[in-house]
């Protein structure tokens, strides 16, 4: 029988079809004339050829000679018509949908698929750019060869065209120019293109010295050859970032321009509150407490995207006006208008008050005219060893409890005083607990031989009107003294004045500021200096001491700061938070130090 010939082949009736099975071919196709024009004129002429011609034309006569009994139907039906796969290999797809789109034409048309074939096979990449990235791509998807797009159709990919008859690429072409654009518009620092100059200079100088080995050897080396150069880039390019990486090794910070970037608040998780008191980072943990004018202690988990809150303590018998961490850690001591203070234990969460009458001589909370303004205990400083807590009171008095190195003090004991001829505007420690600094109104400082609570030393702030505070920092290089007049004095802490009394040259003068300091933070390394005032808005800079110079770019007119009422540095100077009248506390990340 000859190919295009078809048999007349009726359904089973002897039994129940299995399912899966279709209807003979014959008994499918049986349409009327009607129907056949509605498909031509709804699908076209192709339409009147199915799959079913296709099969029958496709195969041999042999394979419709098969018993009627054996057949379902399928048996017509080609592998590549019954099956379509989405997105294949490059030349599986193409020579499917050759296949699938054959004419009727036997060996003609097989000629004219081999031919197509191989003109999709071969895809055009010659005007191809090397791409700059030298390593094998972990995942390569075939169907980005087969991809075209027009350039000119699309307004944001014109820029994409070599020239203006440039239209349609195909989709490695595509890749590299959106490569190259953005390679122009974000080009490769400088470090990092010296670091791979380097990189090339020596491979190909290892190119060239290299010795010529057995064919074994030579495979060896190539295989582990991508993995060891890999491994040199990376430790090259690590070695090779210039002044910036030796500078964070060296822990330098750079003058003129800080980097700095604001993150989520620190309390966040606790906004609506009164306004921020003070506020202070733990010693050995990234917490950070606040206090608020509706008397709560907060303590926040600080990572600088949830910032959760840890616990809130409430103290309705204490306005807090000063709160600081013990040395060690293990408490929170608060203080304020009030003859007595309280030690918060965080190991235990006990509040303990301290005895009544502990401090009985020069202090008390009812005399502020006398006191400048403060009738408690808001003014007081731990020992660098938390062994001793040097609180200020009323008619220049300094009062020495013996706090003990563990931190909760069980109300402490008074061990000792110092009285200054003025009121007390200031207190700090040096030379590791062993003299205590206090600042007077009249700018006068005195320095005190804590074990034998003698006045060693006295000198006149230079320049220096209304004293109203004085921080040393914790490697014992320089101490600051601030004024109401907004001027703060930086002293180098080795230097002391040749005649007792006398004024001490200051090493700078920082004047950047025009009201009242009334907040100044040295950082843990002794790099920055941090100066806030509360009377006016946005009064805030960060003085880079090595150079005596404040950062330029930060603060701006747009930082949103408000009245600074708090300043902190996190014991890494990892974090910078600022406390404001509002109640909020914006927390900042300081790149240099985050780095490390």
């Amino acid at each position: 029988m000859a190919p295009s010939s078809r048999k007349s082949k009726k359904a089973r009736t002897d039994g129940p079809t299995p399912l899966g099975s279709f209807l003979p071919a014959a008994a499918a196709l049986q349409k009327d004339e009607d129907e056949l024009e509605l498909e031509e004129a709804v699908f076209g002429r192709s339409a009147g050829r199915n799959v079913w011609d296709l099969a029958e034309e496709d195969l041999p006569a042999a394979d419709f000679e098969e018993e009627e009994d054996d057949e379902t139907g399928l048996e017509r039906v080609g592998d590549d018509n019954l099956f379509f796969v989405d997105v294949p290999e490059a030349s599986t797809s193409k020579n499917a949908l050759v296949r699938f789109g054959a004419t009727e034409s036997g060996e003609e048309g097989s000629d004219e698929e081999e031919d197509e074939e191989e003109e999709l096979a071969a895809p055009s990449t010659s005007a191809l750019k090397p791409t700059t990235n030298r390593r094998k791509p972990v995942w390569h998807d075939p169907a980005d060869e087969e991809l075209t797009i027009s350039l000119k159709n699309t307004a944001r990919l014109r820029k994409l065209r070599n020239t203006a008859d440039d239209d349609v690429v195909g989709g490695l072409e595509y890749e590299n120019r959106l490569r190259r654009q953005f390679e122009k518009m974000h080009p490769a620092p400088a470090w990092a293109t010296e670091a791979r100059r380097r990189v090339l200079k020596k491979r190909a100088r290892q190119a060239g010295k290299g010795p010529l080995g057995d064919d074994d050897d030579s495979e060896e080396e190539s295989e582990e050859e991508p993995e060891t150069d890999h491994e040199e880039e990376v430790n090259d390019l690590f070695r090779t970032t210039g002044g910036k990486k030796r500078q964070s090794k060296k822990g330098l910070l750079k003058a003129g321009d800080i980097d700095i970037d604001r993150v989520r608040d620190a309390n966040q998780a606790e906004s609506n509150s009164g306004a921020i008191v003070t506020l202070g980072f733990h010693p050995n943990a990234q917490v950070l407490f606040s206090a608020t004018a509706d008397r709560r202690l907060r303590l926040f988990q600080i990572d600088g995207t949830d910032n959760p809150l840890l616990q809130t303590l409430h103290v309705p018998e204490l306005p807090i006006t000063s709160a600081s961490y013990h040395p060690s850690g293990s408490s929170i001591l608060m203080t304020g208008a009030r003859p007595f203070f309280m030690s918060y234990d965080l190991q235990t969460g006990q509040i303990i008050r301290s005895p009544r009458g502990l401090l009985t001589a020069g202090l008390g909370g009812t005399d502020r005219e006398a006191s400048g303004g403060m009738g408690g205990m808001e003014r007081f400083r731990f020992s660098n060893d938390g062994e001793m807590l040097a609180i200020g009171g009323r008619r220049g008095y300094v009062h020495l409890v013996d706090w003990g190195a563990g931190g909760v003090g069980n109300g402490g004991q008074v061990v000792g005083e110092v009285k200054m001829n003025v009121a007390v505007k200031g207190i700090a420690w040096q030379k590791d607990g062993k003299e205590l600094l206090t600042l007077g109104e009249d700018s006068e400082v005195y320095v005190w031989d804590v074990g034998s609570r003698r006045c060693v030393s006295r000198w006149k702030d230079e320049g220096g009107f209304g004293g109203c505070g004085i921080e040393t920092d914790a490697l014992g290089k320089y101490s600051a003294v601030a004024s109401t007049t907004g001027i703060v004095n930086v002293y180098d802490a080795s230097s002391t004045p040749k005649v007792n009394g006398a004024e001490r040259k200051a090493l700078k003068a920082v004047e950047n500021l025009t009201t009242t300091v009334t907040s100044m933070k040295f950082n843990h390394d002794s790099q920055i200096l941090a100066l806030a005032s509360k009377t006016n808005k946005d009064q805030l800079k960060l003085v880079h001491l090595p150079t005596a110079t404040v950062f330029a770019n930060w603060p701006t007119q747009q930082t949103p700061l408000h009245h600074v009422t708090a300043v902190d540095f996190s014991r890494g100077s990892e974090w910078f938070a600022a406390g404001n009248s509002r109640g909020k506390i914006t927390l900042w990340t300081l790149k240099h130090f985050a780095r490390r």
